[in-house]
């Protein structure tokens, strides 16, 4: 393996590690929301709100790793100029085929560009710090548009397309993530289950 494709794995190593661990939280806050929403949780309530606030807010934070681009960071963007500056990286992959890829995958990020922009917002006015323009006026931080789940979703499954697309360039490999999510709900019932069983203790 040469140095252009020993980078490139290196890059979709990080880029890969980042979206599991996002995904994960993502899913863990998904299903503890949806848990709330059905009644489901009627003990340890703060424990699960603590869990919710905290995997949602980490979900966002790989999320914007991934997808926010920054000159100083490893990210989708960044994987798509090195395979674009070196196609001839990917052995199992002919130069046109990377390229185009490259292309299609810019438009896609392209397409849910405002969805970044909202997650970079997120990020940086209530995350990472608070602004302080909240002390002078608490409203602001209704002013971005709330993060819809089913977006956020789709966007970890978007860019887990593009990660195995220069995987598969590369070495053949994928990274899966299916088991994940029924993993995610089952462990969550069971859990609920184990506190209800508890309660009903004498």
């Amino acid at each position: 393996m040469n140095r252009s494709s020993e980078k490139i794995q290196d890059i979709l190593g990080y880029l890969s590690n980042q979206l599991a661990r996002g995904w994960l939280f993502f899913l863990v806050a998904k299903y503890v929301y949806q848990a709330f929403q059905s009644s489901q949780i009627t003990s340890a309530r703060h424990f699960f709100a603590a869990t919710y606030l905290s995997c949602i807010e980490s979900a966002i934070l790989a999320l914007s790793r991934l997808a926010v681009p920054h000159s100083d960071s490893i990210s989708i963007e960044y994987l798509l100029n090195c395979s674009a500056q070196s196609p001839k990286a990917f052995p199992r992959a002919q130069k046109e085929v990377v390229l185009n890829s490259v292309s299609e995958h810019r438009q896609q990020l392209k397409a849910i560009g405002s969805l970044i922009a909202n997650v970079k917002e997120q990020r940086d006015q209530t995350i990472a710090h608070l602004d302080r323009k909240y002390v002078n006026n608490p409203s602001a931080i209704f002013s971005s548009p709330p993060l819809d789940m089913r977006e956020i979703e789709r966007t970890f499954v978007l860019l887990l397309r593009i990660i195995n697309t220069y995987k598969r360039y590369l070495d053949s490999s994928e990274l899966f993530l299916n088991f994940l999510a029924p993993n995610v709900r089952d462990e969550l019932e069971y859990l609920i289950g184990l506190i209800e069983k508890d309660n009903e203790r004498p």
